[in-house]
């Protein structure tokens, strides 16, 4: 027999002494009560009808049975069986040109380290894939057959030398012979030859064989390394360079057009790999398009759990423990409802079980690492969410093993990358559809995963940077994803920004029109009260029409003067609007300009219908127009900006006659509501009038103390105050 969980054993010694003690202590108790009751007679069989060997009986059941329910609590098991573990990829073939040429510098260090680099890079980026390697110069062998262990895989990519193939030259035919047999047992539709090689001094015939794959729909991938416009010289190993007989240095130039033509032969693809672009990404692309073949992988091993009998014999134990009495020639019975329920609970743990078997093993969420790895593994394929779970209790358990927590690392930090990525497609994809809220909460989630999978993959390097050398890539490619978020959102946030710029300086020219049309509106208000009182004062003060002759001109000056000043003031708030109505329709127009670099239509439309209400206005301000269709023009513009957002402050247009001074905190907002707004014009005007009763009031005291000076008599004017 074995234990899944075999340190849970070691309580058992623990559960044996505290129950020794406390069978001893709760003897001892009873004694000691027998002792009080009864007195000398305590130890009398006749008076104490006691069975000491039932009650040791007892306590042994009860011990067995706690033993017994330990041990189910270890998962015993006598056997295991073997489960399946399927697999789904392609196979692939590398080429690699190891021939002497690839020594040439011009893709630096040399083409062969250049070529060593880019394998490593579609290897991390074809996952599950099944790599074999063939080493070819004059003649060629299979470094590496089919696996899909990758680490495996590069330590012979770094072993690749110029040295690894003795014979000199370029056979290209003997090549592809011996990935043609290597891939004999492989199926067509998902298999496929990729070839590193420069191309130089190409010998054999390659014809047959690149029919047969054309025939078996095995694409030839070729990377050319080198320049075709420029011959390298070919470093000798020591110091100087490989000459020809007439000692002139041996140069290699990549033969490009003998290349195309043999990957166009199978369908496949050509590319010339540079420091600048390797091509990794357009070949993993173009390896992605092939049939991924299901085929069974090394699986694991599943235990077949015996512990529902310990628990059913320990529950067994408990329970004939609990029926046994003490007293001897009598039965003890439980009640009804206590052995009901145990009873049921013994029935439903053996049902529980049965349906376990029955329904065949679980998943396992927790046992051996490796296994748990290799599900994670599956389910990611799949693109099953309950990977990132399963990664995460790998990380846990597997303290001790380095290359596979570093392996969960790295694989959990793709899961969230991929998760970012997702999420920075949709907020690009919400910014091309003109909804920038969204597409700014999109990249802020976006942000956040990706700096997560980052803080991954740095762990996972940290940890073990020869397993998780692909995270390096990764992490390389992250920061390019995270600056493409930055700059998108940077373009976000200043879209807002002028929208919010233009939105507020239209507000305000709408608001400063308002307030103009309140001014004048009091104006004709008190001009109408003073010509009302002038004819009053007129009637009243015929009698010394002489005597009032010169105040009267010396009133009308005065009110001449107002009313130049006044004015003059009306010109300086009129020039003032003007000029928040052009600024507005500058800020307009900038909010225009970048939504259309920012293919915002939209936007931008809105932008130039608001720009187009704000010119219209600004007209109409100058045609001195009524305000109200002034007022009517500036509304449609800030409609056309949209509403402001919650958090937006807001900046009140100032008032005539404040000009140089600081508005007030509280100024009234025009978006207040219409019932805001109405109280508002009704304090001010009553404001205004009262000021006027207050001057006129002024007025008629001076001319009555005028009056009693000179000792004439003063009519006494009557005011409906």
């Amino acid at each position: 027999m074995k234990y899944a969980e075999i340190y849970i054993l070691l309580l058992i010694p623990a559960v044996v002494i505290a129950g020794i003690f406390l069978y001893a202590a709760a003897f001892r108790r009873k004694k000691r009560l027998l002792t009080k009751l009864l007195g000398s007679r305590a130890g009398d069989p006749e008076a104490v009808h006691l069975s000491r060997s039932r009650r040791h009986w007892k306590f042994f059941l009860f011990m067995a049975g706690m033993v017994a329910i330990v041990c189910g609590a270890a998962r015993p098991y006598w056997k295991e069986k073997a489960v399946p573990f399927k697999h789904s990829g392609r196979d692939i073939m590398v080429i690699f040109d190891v021939s002497k040429s690839m020594r040439a510098a011009d893709l630096p260090p040399s083409r062969l380290e250049h070529a060593k680099y880019l394998l490593r890079e579609v290897v991390n980026g074809c996952p599950g894939d099944r790599f074999g390697l063939i080493a070819f110069a004059g003649n060629a062998f299979l470094s590496c057959p089919l696996t899909a262990d990758p680490a495996a895989l590069k330590e012979y990519i770094d072993e690749l030398d110029t040295a690894s193939v003795p014979e000199g030259g370029t056979n290209i035919e003997r090549a592809l012979r011996t990935a043609d047999r290597a891939l004999t047992a492989a199926e067509g539709s998902h298999c496929a030859v990729l070839m590193l090689t420069d191309g130089e001094a190409l010998s054999g015939t390659a014809e047959r064989y690149l029919e047969r794959f054309k025939n078996k729909k095995i694409p030839l991938l070729i990377a050319g390394m080198g320049d075709p416009a420029l011959a390298a010289p070919v470093p000798d190993g020591k110091g100087g360079f490989i000459r020809d007989r007439n000692g002139t240095p041996a140069a290699s130039r990549l033969d490009e057009e003998s290349l195309k033509k043999f990957a166009l032969a199978t369908g496949g693809m050509y590319i010339r790999s540079t420091v600048g672009n390797t091509g990794a990404a357009a070949i993993i692309q173009e390896l992605k398009k092939l049939d991924r073949a299901e085929r069974n992988a090394a699986g694991f091993r599943q235990i077949e759990d015996e512990f529902v009998w310990f628990f059913a014999a320990g529950f067994i134990l408990l329970l004939l423990s609990a029926l046994l009495p003490e007293v001897p020639g009598k039965s003890r019975a439980i009640p009804g409802k206590s052995a009901g329920m145990v009873l049921l609970a013994l029935m439903l743990s053996l049902s529980a079980s049965a349906e376990e078997k029955k329904a065949g093993p679980a998943e396992p969420l927790h046992g051996d690492p490796l296994q748990l790895y290799n599900l994670a593994r599956a389910r990611q394929e799949k693109g099953d969410a309950s990977a990132v779970t399963i990664y995460e209790e790998v990380i846990r358990k597997a303290s001790g093993n380095a290359e596979l927590q570093s392996r969960a690392l790295h694989n959990l930090a793709v899961a969230h990358h991929l998760d970012g990525r997702n999420a920075l497609t949709a907020g690009q994809q919400q910014f091309s559809g003109q909804q920038l809220d969204p597409a700014l909460k999109e990249l802020q989630r976006s942000r956040s995963v990706l700096d997560k999978a980052a803080e991954l993959y740095r762990q996972a390097l940290a940890i073990n940077s020869s397993v998780s050398s692909g995270a390096a890539a990764n992490l390389r490619q992250l920061e390019l994803d995270i600056k493409k978020l930055e700059k998108l959102k940077k373009q976000i946030e200043e879209l807002k920004k002028k929208q919010q710029d233009a939105r507020q300086k239209a507000q305000q020219a709408a608001q400063q029109n308002q307030q103009n049309q309140q001014d004048k509106q009091n104006q004709q208000d008190k001009q109408n009260q003073q010509d009302k009182q002038n004819q009053q004062d007129k009637q009243d003060q015929q009698d010394k029409q002489n005597q009032q002759n010169k105040q009267n001109q010396q009133d009308k000056q005065d009110q001449q003067n107002k009313q130049d000043q006044q004015n003059k003031q009306n010109q300086q708030n009129k020039q003032d609007q003007q000029n928040q109505i052009r600024q507005a329709e500058q800020a307009a127009k900038e909010l225009e300009d970048a939504a259309g670099e920012n293919q915002q239509e939209k936007l931008r439309q809105q932008a130039a219908a608001a720009r187009e209400e704000l010119r219209s206005a600004g007209e109409k301000l100058a045609g001195n127009a009524p305000e109200k269709e002034v007022q009517q023009h500036l509304d449609q513009a800030v409609k056309h900006l949209g509403k402001p957002e919650k958090n937006e402050p807001q900046k009140p247009a100032p008032s005539p006659g404040d000009a140089g001074k600081k508005p007030e905190k509280k100024a009234p907002h025009p978006a207040a509501g219409e019932d805001a707004g109405k109280k508002a014009d009704e304090r001010n005007a009553r404001e205004q009038q009262l000021k006027l009763l207050n001057d006129e009031a002024s007025g008629v005291r001076k001319n009555i103390q005028r009056g009693r000076r000179q000792n004439q008599p003063v009519h006494q004017v009557e005011k409906d105050w």
